[in-house]
């Protein structure tokens, strides 16, 4: 059950990822339409597109943050179990692997994967500013 369980919430967090990129990829494609290939665009639709953008940006980063938490708690479990037993395999990786704190031997996939809403979410700012600046 455990593993079926592990492979489900992989599964949920993947589908969420792909959801927000897709989303992100759509939002992106509709500002184009909207500047219409201009530098400095200048529409009202821009800002409410980018501040929409921005927000997803935040939520998708929230709920990277939360399937991390949620991996966090599970590998706690396991290290208590663990610190019970003779034999403790999950811990044992995680010293081989400098308990996260060397990203050479070990780069959490989250650090990577809430990057990503902050690079979307930079570009809607951005655009936002512009877009602003282009009114006044």
């Amino acid at each position: 059950m455990a593993k079926k369980n592990r492979v489900f919430i992989s599964s949920r967090r993947q589908s969420a990822n792909s959801f927000f990129l897709s989303v992100n990829t759509v939002l992106i494609a509709l500002l184009g339409f909207i500047t219409g290939g201009r530098p400095v665009p200048t529409s009202p639709w821009l800002l409410v597109v980018a501040i929409a953008g921005s927000v997803l940006c935040f939520s998708w980063y929230r709920l990277v943050r939360s399937y991390k938490d949620i991996n966090s708690g599970k590998f706690d479990v396991i290290h208590a179990i663990e610190s019970e037993l003779t034999l403790a395999l999950h811990d044992a990786e995680w010293v081989r692997l400098g308990r996260g704190e060397d990203p050479k031997l070990y780069l959490p996939f989250t650090h990577i994967e809430a990057r990503i809403p902050w690079i979307f979410a930079a570009l809607y700012v951005n655009l936002a500013v512009l877009n602003l600046v282009g009114f006044m």
